[in-house]
C-alpha cells in the first residue's frame, strides 16, 4: 500500500506534471532544456539558469538557481556555482533575477561558441 501512496505523491509533483513554468508571465526565463531528470530554465541572458526536479528523499519539487562560471586558465574551465535552492518557482525566480555576475562572464552560448572556433 505504502508504494502506491508515494507513486501517487510523484506524479502530483510540477515536474511530472511537465508544465512549462514561464507561461505568458515570466518573460526574462526560457525553458531551455527538458528531460525526465530535470528541466533547465535559463535566464535571458544566458548566464543563470534554473534547474527543476524533484528530491529523491520527500518526493517534492525542487528549484536551484546556478551558473557556469567559465575562466581560462591556459584552457578553458567552467566551475557550477550553486546560488540557492527553493521549494516553489516563483522563489527560484527572483533569486535568479537578483544573481549578479560580472560583466565580463561568459554565457553557456557563448563559451560554446569559443571552444568551436
Amino acid at each position: 500500500m505504502s508504494t502506491s501512496t508515494e507513486t501517487k505523491k510523484m506524479t502530483e509533483t510540477l515536474f511530472h506534471k511537465s508544465i512549462n513554468l514561464t507561461g505568458d508571465f515570466i518573460t526574462d526565463f526560457t525553458l531551455t532544456f527538458k528531460s525526465s531528470i530535470f528541466d533547465k530554465y535559463t535566464r535571458n541572458d544566458g548566464k543563470v539558469y534554473i534547474k527543476h526536479g524533484v528530491d529523491r528523499n520527500f518526493k517534492n519539487d525542487v528549484f536551484t538557481v546556478e551558473a557556469m562560471i567559465y575562466e581560462y586558465k591556459g584552457c578553458w574551465c567552467g566551475n557550477q556555482k550553486t546560488f540557492a535552492q527553493f521549494d516553489n518557482f516563483a522563489d527560484a525566480v527572483a533569486c535568479a533575477r537578483n544573481v549578479q555576475l560580472p560583466e565580463d562572464t561568459l554565457s553557456e552560448d557563448g563559451y560554446l561558441s569559443l571552444m568551436r572556433n
